[in-house]
């Protein structure tokens, strides 16, 4: 047999200990009763000795195994008999027979146990010479053997056991300590909706009695609770929990609010699992809906008390500019352009976080459909040049005659390639030029656009389409809300296209565009 097999279900059944067990004492003791023998012993054959488990009439740990008889017993499936121990050239010099404890007969059945391992041996010896043991004697000593093999079997499944219940107790340990650690209200249900575990915060969150935090209280009593206070909407209590636990028995999660009396929010997520528990876990949003209600007011007093008098405001400056109101005297004509250009800048401004809070939230959507690329840029082009003119700055494009078609929305396309222009722009030096390059492959399009001007700072790059990210915001030339590379990133994510840039300090800056082909008449 594979001795390696034999070390492992010995380590694997924890037999290598060098102590005796009572249970194999007992054994061992039935055993000189039986067959009026002065020595019995339950033997484990261990890597380098034999390991006396179980023993009567003899004292020790063991002995090394070469000397062993049990080596030769556990070769056989049949009770191995040594009549005398003198007359067996096998064991005429062994050390066990010439010495302590004189062995003159030997007889051992194999103890075997797992996949029919025989691990070492139930013996029963004698210090004078027998002849006359029987096979009736052989075959009680194959019954004690085999009872042996059983408290093995039996001990190693009550240590499985044990050590499963100690697994099963430190897992619970973690499983609570994590779960009151956490900053959710956190509680976990049976099948049959009773408690069975939580933390305190759950309880706080819903302000429930403390005499209910205990194991087995049931759902419906906390939920009636709740819905008795109104918070968990209109309507009958009992027809409220029916609804509660009708959407527990049929679906899988949900997600829901529950407005608490005291003015508190809580966003509370329920989980059916596979094994038919279900968990219940609460956070308390109060503040962030609050923050939220606060920015909805902002955005509302922004577009509806800034942007519409301003806009007012801007077409009246214009119509200045544009003499309807007849000749301006230089002074006030200088006001006047002065006050525009300042009320675009604030209504850039505004825009510009009327569009960032669209992207944050969610609420910005778009209405892709095929353009032709080349006709957008041209676009791009000529309605920015003006604004080149004005920093001295030529604005050129270069549009391949094959037409390259893409998927997205036209303002928001001309938009995000006017936040490039316009930066591109304000970086390039005096007489500088500013290029668009469109370019397309089999798969997408490209357009470029290209500077002169410093370059980005290495230590600025990581944070470029960051919101309200400046490289240097005390640069008048240059200076901006800080939003329009994140706004552009978004608009062109949103319409299935990437963007990038790459950069020289002292030679420039290249942004690009790059967005996936389609058909002319792709829907």
């Amino acid at each position: 047999m594979d001795e390696q097999r034999r070390q492992e279900t010995i380590q694997r059944y924890s037999l290598a200990g060098r102590e005796t067990e009572p249970s194999f004492d007992r054994v061992t003791q039935l055993a000189t009763s039986i067959f009026d023998a002065p020595i019995a012993l339950v033997t484990v054959l261990a890597l380098e000795r034999q390991l006396f488990r179980g023993a009567c009439g003899l004292a020790g740990e063991g002995t090394p195994r070469e000397v062993a008889f049990c080596e030769y017993a556990v070769r056989g499936t049949e009770v191995m008999v040594v009549e005398d121990a003198q007359a067996d050239p096998r064991f005429a010099n062994n050390p066990l027979v010439t010495g302590e404890p004189y062995i003159r007969f030997y007889a051992g059945a194999p103890v075997r146990v797992g996949e029919n391992v025989a691990i070492g041996t139930l013996c029963v010896i004698d210090q004078e010479p027998r002849q006359n043991f029987s096979q009736e004697d052989r075959r009680r000593l194959e019954m004690l053997a085999a009872t042996i093999s059983d408290i093995i079997e039996l001990r190693a499944g009550s240590l499985l056991a044990a050590e499963r219940e100690r697994d099963l107790k430190r897992q619970a340990h973690l499983l609570e300590g994590t779960v009151e650690n956490v900053e959710q209200g956190i509680a976990v249900f049976g099948p049959d909706f009773r408690l069975v575990l939580w933390n305190e915060r759950f309880f706080d969150l819903f302000d429930f009695p403390a005499d209910l935090a205990i194991a087995g209280t049931p759902a419906e009593q906390l939920v009636s609770i709740t819905a008795a206070r109104g918070e968990m909407g209109p309507g009958r209590v009992e027809q409220v929990v029916g609804e509660f636990f009708e959407g527990a028995r049929t679906t899988t999660n949900r997600r829901r609010e529950i407005h608490r009396i005291s003015g508190q929010v809580l966003d509370v997520w329920r989980n059916r699992m596979s094994d038919g528990n279900f968990i219940l876990a609460a956070s308390d949003v109060t503040a962030e809906r609050e923050l939220a209600r606060t920015k909805d007011e902002f955005i509302s007093t922004v577009n509806h008390e800034l942007r519409t008098p301003l806009t007012s405001i801007l077409g009246s400056l214009s119509l200045l500019k544009a003499g309807v109101g007849g000749e301006l005297p230089p002074r006030a004509d200088k006001l006047i352009t002065m006050a525009h250009q300042n009320g675009q800048r604030l209504n850039a401004l505004i825009n510009d976080l009327l569009d960032i809070e669209k992207v944050a939230t969610g609420g910005l959507q778009l209405n892709l459909v095929p353009l032709e690329l080349g006709a957008v840029v041209q676009k791009a082009a000529e309605q920015n040049r003006g604004y080149a003119d004005g920093f001295g700055v030529s604005l050129k494009a270069d549009i391949p005659s094959e037409p390259l078609w893409v998927k997205g929305e036209e303002s928001r396309l001309l938009q995000a390639l006017a936040n490039l222009i316009s930066n591109a722009v304000k970086f390039s030096p005096d007489a500088g030029e500013v290029d668009l390059a469109l370019a397309g492959n089999l798969s997408s399009a490209r357009i470029a656009v290209i500077d002169r001007g410093p370059g980005i700072p290495d230590a600025f790059r990581a944070h470029l389409f960051e919101r309200f990210a400046q490289a240097n915001p005390n640069d008048a030339r240059t200076k901006g809300t800080g939003l329009g590379l994140a706004i552009t990133k978004a608009l062109i994510e949103l319409q299935g296209g990437r963007i990038d840039f790459t950069s020289e300090l002292g030679h420039g800056t290249t942004f690009w565009i790059e967005m996936p082909r389609c058909k002319e008449n792709e829907v």
